[in-house]
Formats: C-alpha cells, sequence, structure tokens
C-alpha cells in the first residue's frame, strides 16, 4: 500500500485505501494492491518551501524481526549476460536552467545469467564534467564459480583518488599499515611504555638494554618507534612487550639476519614478545632512522611493518636479529 507523507507530520496523505474507485489516478483491489501501471509520476507544485516534497514513503508495521518495506524491480523475462534489471537515477537542471540532466545513477544487472552460476552486478554512476556518458564509480561484481565471492572496483580513472579517513583492513592478510603524518613524537631514554598515537623517539644505541611496553591494542590504535641511533659495537637488546593479554598477530613479519643474509622471523599465534639483539659489528640492520610501525584492526592483536635503515649492510655483510616469542 503506497502513501505520501509530508515532512513533520506523524500521519501521511494523502493515503490510498483499497476500494477500488473507476477514473482514479490509483486503482486498488481487496488486497490493497495496484497492478498494471505503466507510469506513475509523483509531481510537486509547491514552489518556495524547505519542505522535502515529493516524498515517497514505504511504511512496515509488522513487528518480525525479518519483515521489512521493499522497493523491487522484477524483469520477469528470460536474461540475457548484462540485462539491465532496474535503475534509479537522479536528475537536476544546470546553472543554466536548462533541461534536466541525468547527474548520478544506480542501476542493477544480471552479470552471469547461466543457470546454476546466475550472479549480479550493481553500479553506481555518476556525470563527469559534463559529458553525457555516465561513469561507473563504484562496481560490485558477483562470482560465477566462486560461491560468496564478490569483487569490487572503485573509481574510473587513471588520476582517481579514493580516500580512506581510517584504515583499511584485509580479512585474511594484515592491516596496509597508515601513514605515520600527523603523530607527533614522544622521546624515550631508556625503558618504559609506548604511547598510543605518537612516533615514540629512542636513543637505543645497544649499551644498555631498552624493555618497552606496548600500549592496549584497541581497533584503530597505532605508533611508531623511530631509532636515533646506532648500535655500533654494544649488544643490549631491545624488547618489545605486548601488555596484558594482547598478542602479536599470527604471521607477522620481522627481518633479521641468517649467517650474513638477510633473512625474516614470522610470529607464531600467542607470541607476545619482539626482541632485537645487536653484534659487535657495524653492519647491524637496524640504524638511525629505522623505523617500527605498529597497527591494530583486531582488539588485542599488534600487526608491526619493520623498515630497516642498517649501516654498512651489503649482500655478504648483514647483522642483528629479530625474534618473535611467548
Amino acid at each position: 500500500m503506497p502513501s505520501f507523507a509530508e515532512p513533520g507530520k506523524h500521519a501521511p496523505k494523502p493515503t490510498i485505501y483499497g476500494i477500488a474507485e473507476a477514473g482514479k489516478a490509483l486503482v486498488t483491489d481487496s488486497n490493497k494492491d495496484i497492478s498494471n501501471i505503466r507510469n506513475f509520476k509523483i509531481q510537486s507544485t509547491e514552489d518556495g518551501s524547505t519542505n522535502s516534497v515529493p516524498l515517497l514513503h514505504i511504511e512496515n508495521t509488522n513487528t518480525a524481526v525479518g519483515s521489512s518495506g521493499e522497493l523491487r524491480f522484477d524483469k520477469n523475462v528470460t536474461s540475457a549476460a548484462n540485462e539491465h534489471i532496474g535503475e534509479i537515477n537522479f536528475y537536476a537542471k544546470d546553472s543554466g536552467n536548462n533541461t534536466s540532466e541525468h547527474f548520478c545513477g544506480i542501476l542493477g544487472q544480471v552479470a552471469i545469467h547461466t543457470a546454476g552460476s546466475e550472479s549480479g552486478q550493481l553500479s553506481l554512476q555518476l556525470k563527469t564534467d559534463g559529458n553525457a556518458t555516465m561513469v561507473t564509480g563504484l562496481l560490485l561484481e558477483g562470482h560465477s564459480t566462486t560461491n560468496g565471492r564478490v569483487d569490487v572496483t572503485i573509481g574510473a580513472h587513471a588520476n582517481s583518488f579514493v580516500t580512506i579517513p581510517g584504515f583499511l583492513v584485509l580479512k585474511n592478510h594484515p592491516v596496509i599499515p597508515p601513514h605515520t603524518s600527523g603523530l607527533t613524537k614522544e622521546e624515550h631514554t631508556g625503558s618504559g611504555t609506548l604511547v598510543a598515537s605518537k612516533v615514540n623517539t629512542v636513543t637505543y644505541d645497544g649499551s644498555a638494554q631498552f624493555a618497552m611496553v606496548l600500549p592496549a591494542a584497541t581497533i584503530n590504535s597505532r605508533l611508531s618507534i623511530f631509532f636515533r641511533k646506532h648500535t655500533g659495537e654494544n649488544t643490549a637488546t631491545f624488547i618489545v612487550t605486548c601488555v596484558g593479554s594482547d598478542v602479536y598477530s599470527t604471521g607477522n613479519h620481522a627481518p633479521t639476519t641468517s649467517s650474513n643474509i638477510k633473512d625474516i622471523n614470522i610470529s607464531a599465534a600467542s607470541d607476545t614478545i619482539l626482541t632485537y639483539t645487536p653484534v659487535r659489528n657495524a653492519t647491524n640492520i637496524t640504524g638511525p632512522g629505522s623505523k617500527m610501525v605498529f597497527t591494530c584492526s583486531v582488539a588485542g592483536e599488534w600487526h608491526i611493518d619493520v623498515i630497516l635503515l642498517g649501516m654498512n649492510i651489503t649482500s655478504s655483510a648483514a647483522n642483528g636479529t629479530f625474534v618473535f616469542s611467548q
């Protein structure tokens, strides 16, 4: 049953009830259903009003959780590939009061029509630079052979920008680390607790152990450790430990060395400690400007990226180790 509501009013009006009346614009049957309508137009003649009119209001008073109002597009034909099912389009006039132009649209299509492999496609489209051809800026495509897979394309030009105010999280992969730009500095001259949302600079040079403790791993937390000095001939360790029940996410990679060759150490489930141990050698893999970036996309888990700027390192001379442990 369609109804049309004025903003701010509790009762929509006019409301069409299930009484068939010949000659009216809308005719409903005894079930309050309307059928066999080819074109249906709602037009507002109001001028100067700030009300959102005309308004199409779909109201559902069924208290069942799974019950909902529905706007359905049903193309009741044998479909073909890329068949258009339904569109919602947005038109407006330009500053010259010219004929209404197509500015935005939502298009639903049949992507794959093969029985048993059916998949859909949804596009958000926009006008760009006055061009009459609509451009798809967001495309969602169901996969025909992998159940549950949806491919997404964002943007429509080599120079398109995609802005993400927070984090981009990959469910089956580590979080993509954010830039640390915008974070202010927190200086550490010895062991202590690292500070979230800070670039934690350390004067660690291997002459004394630094035992650093991470803050609680809460979603969207980030921080970094910035090494200001080289360890030289010193061998004291640099340790970063998770607090409480927090852990390093499984599969973190930390660069390390083995037999003078660069390697990686990979975190296992429940690892809570990352230890760097230098050797008495000028070719340790950490140096001034080396950085460790910590991000959290899953509560209680830290993801780490280690960026090293070791001095005097060659393909056959690299020393110092990073090791995850519990």
